[in-house]
């Protein structure tokens, strides 16, 4: 049973799956009609095994998805802060331009009137 899991670990399937394999293997290989699997205490020890090997495995990887949710919550929480300021900066922009477009309209006003004086003057 060790050998073929290790083969099937050598081929890259994960222990856990080769060590369901086997098992299921052991229970379909029948002879004379009884199922041949060896002794039952050592497949109950490997379905412990294996199904313990998940649950481990599945709490690194529900650890690992909340790790990547905490931290992709606060890149984008970062992100919208950094929208806000640029949006806010933007509007400040605006109504500098819409000043200073205001001042420069002003003062060609004033320049033409004044233009209109020098003439008049001489």
């Amino acid at each position: 049973m060790e050998q073929i899991i290790s083969a099937l670990i050598s081929a890259g399937i994960p222990s856990i799956v080769a060590t369901a394999l086997v098992i299921i293997m052991g229970l379909i290989f029948r002879k004379d009609n009884k199922i041949v699997v060896g002794d039952t205490q050592n497949v109950n020890k490997a379905v412990a095994k294996a199904n313990k090997e998940l649950t481990e495995t599945n709490k690194k990887l529900l650890d690992k998805i909340e790790e990547l949710s905490t931290t992709m919550n606060e890149r984008v929480s970062n992100l919208e802060e950094e929208v806000n300021s640029k949006v806010e900066e933007n509007i400040k922009l605006k109504e500098a331009v819409e000043k200073l477009t205001s001042e420069a309209e002003e003062l060609k006003t004033i320049k033409n009137q004044l233009t209109v004086i020098i003439k008049e003057r001489k």
